[in-house]
């Protein structure tokens, strides 16, 4: 089993040849093995992950959303000062992924992970502002801001939101809201479909 260092130089090897070796997403699984090395993500490791998450050469390749997928994996492994670095980017990069996964795990992360006033009115704005496919997924994280937040007042504003989402002009937000809040109501997971 590698370190995370050498997982990630060969990550950073590999996006810089636009993936031509073929093993990007080989080297983001390999993650999850190399982090069971570590008690918490180096923060060489951290500060390589947020620039590659601003790069929308490693963005736009398959595969990409693996990385924010090993972080929400990961969670207990990111100290608050990463977690702090870290949310200001997801956020830039939420739409700009090339596959619309990228969208999906950072909303889950926004809901679960975060789970704020921040993140809600995040949500919120990328609902109505970040490019399809991306923007029909804001309301999955507003599901998760609902059923996972413990401050009342904050998961019925996660509620009343995704009821105006249901109000949306655009048909597939209006779509996710209707689905994330009937699931809501039933007391489904967020991530049963």
């Amino acid at each position: 089993m590698r370190e995370l260092p050498k997982v990630m130089a060969g990550i950073e090897a590999s996006v810089r040849t636009g993936n031509k070796d073929g093993q990007l997403a080989a080297y983001l699984k390999e993650l999850e093995f190399s982090s069971l090395l570590v008690t918490s993500l180096p923060d060489d490791f951290v500060a390589a992950a947020i620039r590659l998450l601003r790069d929308d050469a490693f963005l736009l390749l398959p595969d990409s959303w693996l990385l924010v997928g090993f972080l929400n994996n990961n969670w207990g492994l990111l100290t608050l000062e990463h977690r702090n670095k870290v949310n200001p980017i997801l956020l830039k990069a939420f739409d700009r992924f090339g596959d619309w996964m990228g969208a999906f795990v950072i909303s889950e992360i926004l809901g679960e992970r975060y789970c704020d006033e921040a993140s809600l009115d995040a949500l919120r704005g990328l609902s109505r502002t970040a490019r399809q496919p991306a923007r029909q997924l804001a309301p999955h994280g507003l599901e998760y801001l609902a059923r996972t937040s413990e401050d009342d007042g904050l998961r019925e504003r996660a509620k009343r939101a995704l009821e105006d989402l249901v109000k949306s002009t655009d048909a597939e937000v209006r779509r996710e809201a209707t689905i994330s809040l009937g699931k809501l109501k039933k007391g489904e997971r967020p991530d049963s479909r």
